[in-house]
């Protein structure tokens, strides 16, 4: 095929070509003129050789120049080739070099022992638990230089590396010194409760404290497992009784101290009480109920009247059926009881809960400005925000803003907020 030349023809027909070459021709006048050729070529459907052989046989200038053209083409296509080709070469020639530079310089670097390295790597894991960095914290370009200018030749541990291999170690290290630590305690307390983050995730925790032959106390948290789905009663003895069995504890509480919910309540009332339990018990009361009269006789006090003795028995029955379940092990905790008893009180008392209310707009319009929280920042004191899980926060909301108003009485004159302006005299009442 010679589609070449198919520039200088003009298609006619699918079978036939007239030519285009402009051609001096002498008219009639006998004068030279330029005109096309005018030829008409016929061609076959898959060659168009008769046109080359037409432009060969009567355009041989044309068919010159044409072979020229291609050649000067073909002499450019291959320098530029043999340029690709040198650069080619002297970019693998320096990427050897490179390579030859790097090894040579790898086999300069200085270099540590296994046992070295394995310190160091055991020493960059603690590190990383202990701060609680990422386990990709080696693979930092920072963390590297300074680890190489440290200890030159150490390279840290990559997220691989600390994910399956020092992790599991230091897991399996951590749990064998916490069995042989619990075989030194003969009886434990648990503390058990359930705490959901911020994603709605919710994880239930126990905590185990103990003290051993030498009279030290230990508080060892045995298991944070997540808890799926409903949290019912059901579940969470089937989680508290699966992580004492996971450490053979099971025999060796005494108590498990919960909150007052409902479902904690019901849940450690499921601890079954064997016999053998039941009787020592029956007999610690005995017991001690004897050692109680020998005392009240030897040193009895004052009689009280039959109303008194009725009182009394009655406020000492009711703390007993709210500190103590009908599980011999639970119990609630005092200290979330009390704090219940607290905000109870709090609330019946209408000025102490319009103080609270007041207070807490004050402190909650100084963080959600920034210009009130540089009036604040210029006394040295920011308002504690309260919380509600945190028992203390609003102790600590009153006390921040006090130590506001002694700094700077007028201080909440240069705040921008439309809650009304808080007194040192109402807070005192």
């Amino acid at each position: 095929m010679r589609m070449e030349f198919v520039k200088y023809f003009r298609k006619e027909t699918d079978k036939a070509y007239k030519c285009t070459i402009p051609t001096k021709k002498i008219d009639t006048n006998n004068v030279e003129q330029e005109q096309p050729c005018g030829d008409t070529v016929s061609v076959s459907k898959n060659s168009y050789w008769n046109l080359r052989r037409h432009i060969s046989r009567k355009h041989e200038s044309v068919l010159r120049e044409q072979t020229q053209n291609k050649e000067k083409h073909e002499q450019f296509e291959y320098a530029s080739y043999q340029v690709e080709e040198k650069e080619v070469q002297q970019q693998q020639q320096q990427q050897k070099s490179e390579a030859l530079k790097s090894i040579i310089t790898a086999a300069r670097a200085p270099t540590i022992s296994r046992t070295r390295k394995k310190e160091l790597d055991t020493a960059f894991f603690k590190m990383i638990y202990m701060d609680y960095e990422p386990l990709s914290k080696g693979e930092r370009e920072g963390m590297r230089l300074f680890a190489s200018v440290a200890q030159p030749g150490y390279t840290p541990p990559c997220y691989n590396t600390v994910r399956d291999i020092l992790l599991p170690h230091a897991l399996g290290t951590m749990e064998a010194k916490l069995r042989d630590l619990l075989q030194h305690g003969e009886w434990f307390v648990l503390s058990a409760d359930i705490w959901t983050n911020r994603r709605g995730y919710s994880f239930f925790g126990i905590v185990a404290s103990f003290i051993d032959g030498t009279f030290r106390g230990h508080t060892i948290l045995l298991g944070c497992d997540h808890i799926q789905g409903n949290h019912t009663a059901d579940r969470i003895y089937q989680k508290y009784e699966r992580v004492l069995q996971y450490w053979n504890v099971e025999r060796r509480v005494i108590r498990v101290i919960t909150d007052s919910a409902s479902n904690m309540v019901k849940a450690f009332n499921l601890i079954p009480v064997t016999q053998e339990e039941a009787e020592s018990e029956m007999k610690a009361a005995g017991a001690s109920s004897s050692s109680a009269d020998q005392d009240q006789e030897e040193d009895r006090p004052p009689a009280l009247s039959q109303i008194e003795v009725e009182e009394v028995t009655a406020n000492v029955e009711t703390m007993i059926n709210q500190y103590f379940t009908e599980s011999n092990i639970h119990l609630r905790c005092p200290i979330h009881m009390l704090q219940l008893a607290i905000k109870d009180a709090v609330n019946e008392h209408s000025s102490i809960t319009r103080l609270l209310l007041k207070v807490s707009q004050l402190v909650r319009s100084v963080h959600k400005s920034t210009l009130n929280a540089e009036v604040t920042d210029r006394l040295g004191v920011r308002p504690t925000t309260p919380c509600i899980t945190r028992w203390t926060s609003q102790l600590h909301m009153i006390d921040s803003v006090l130590r506001l108003i002694q700094k700077n009485p007028l201080w909440q004159n240069k705040l921008k907020t439309n809650a009304s302006p808080l007194t040192l005299n109402e807070v005192r009442q």
